[in-house]
């Protein structure tokens, strides 16, 4: 039988409060209580600290679960086949398993895949992330379910009370560096390319356009480059600030096959479907050039704000871009500038369109780096033409 029982209407933020969350977890210890401490923070995050005897067995929920589970698995265990320990799980999977994660761990542990040491490393880790993005999230509720526990693994039970005081000197860098507003389960991307460009070499600039791609969070960031988190984010935290880069939101991964919801079956699984990109600021134009190209097996990407346009472009990076050379704000000839002085799009067939056909237009294309240059209004027949021109077929 679930028992629920309400200890507190509001968590105070680590920032300020982590007395509260001391005696609660000593609390806990004390009794030797068994279930989940589940904290709120809105309809979108929820945390979920697992308990055994008093001690700490697991956490897990926010945003990216899943993500937050293959990242320090491969931190961790970099020579270990996620798809063969989740076969090995899966076979083993309870009915209507609470947490699929700590399950293939579990299971890991058993065949031998994981050590002692490597689970309490990884373990740690993600609960030390998961306080982490709880502390950056004020006026959570919490409360907690007193349940049947989740099976231990053997030897690995954590001493909440320790573990929570260990954080809370982690947690003085992040109020010394003031970063406090910082969001590690977020990604990052590009918001003003030109301010970003003018206060850097480059060097970095042209590691930064790759490194913040908006489709990695700050942990992921951090994890890739070998910066410890703090230091990462006090040193991106003021372009932030000054709105050169910005945050954004970002879905978690899909879990392994057979845990958690099935995965859809895809058609063709092994064929690349390449991806072609318009920057044009008529919605009219993107919806033609979509239909078209949908219609052949490509995938589209339309952008209709050309201020958002390299940000777009870096997150998708297709195989072929048609760009206007006419829009409000900046125009074609500066993005296509812009694209060319990146190496992920140094190759890149770039084909500008634009309703004035001059040899100056056309002189002036070729000067920024265009592949191509073709006069609106294009048929679906000249389109086709040109791309099957300029890409080639990927298997």
């Amino acid at each position: 039988m679930v028992t629920s029982v309400k200890m507190s209407n509001q968590l105070p933020s680590l920032a300020h409060g982590q007395q509260g969350w001391l005696k609660t977890f000593q609390t806990l210890k004390a009794q030797q209580f068994n279930g989940r401490f589940v904290v709120r923070h809105d309809y979108r995050k929820q945390w979920v600290f697992y308990f055994y005897l008093g001690r700490l067995l697991y956490a897990t929920g926010g945003l990216h679960p899943v993500r937050r589970w293959q990242r320090h698995l491969n931190a961790t265990c970099p020579s270990l086949d996620i798809a063969q320990l989740s076969a090995l799980g899966s076979a083993h999977l309870p009915a209507a398993s609470r947490c699929w994660e700590y399950h293939l761990l579990r299971e890991g542990s058993n065949s031998g895949l994981l050590s002692r040491e490597q689970l309490i490393r990884l373990i740690g880790g993600m609960v030390s992330d998961v306080v982490l993005e709880i502390s950056q999230s004020p006026k959570c509720g919490w409360h907690t379910v007193a349940d049947r526990p989740l099976e231990p693994c053997k030897g690995v039970l954590l001493d909440p009370v320790q573990f929570l005081d260990s954080f809370q000197q982690q947690w003085q860098h992040w109020q010394w560096f003031g970063i406090e507003d910082c969001k590690p389960d977020c990604a990052i991307a590009i918001a003003n390319l030109q301010s970003l460009q003018a206060q850097m070499s480059p060097q970095a600039f042209q590691a930064m356009t790759e490194l913040l791609d908006g489709e990695s969070t700050l942990f992921e960031i951090a994890q890739r480059t070998g910066r410890k988190l703090t230091d990462l984010a006090n040193s991106l935290m003021p372009l932030i600030r000054s709105k050169i880069l910005r945050w954004q939101d970002l879905s978690d991964a899909k879990p392994p096959i057979g845990m958690g919801s099935t995965p859809k079956p895809q058609s063709q699984p092994s064929l690349y479907r390449q991806t072609i990109a318009c920057v044009d600021d008529s919605p009219m134009v993107c919806q033609v050039m979509e239909k078209i190209l949908t219609k052949e097996g490509y995938q589209f990407v339309g952008v209709t704000e050309s201020l958002r346009a390299i940000a777009t472009l870096l997150a998708k990076k297709p195989d072929l871009i048609f760009l206007d050379l006419v829009m409000p704000n900046t125009n074609g000839y500066e993005i296509c500038s812009q694209l060319r002085s990146l190496s992920v799009f140094k190759r890149t067939p770039i084909i500008i369109l634009t309703g004035n056909d001059g040899l100056v237009d056309r002189v002036r294309a070729k000067l920024v780096g265009s592949t191509e240059f073709l006069s609106k209004p294009v048929s679906s027949s000249t389109v086709l033409e040109v791309v099957k021109q300029y890409l080639t077929v990927k298997v």
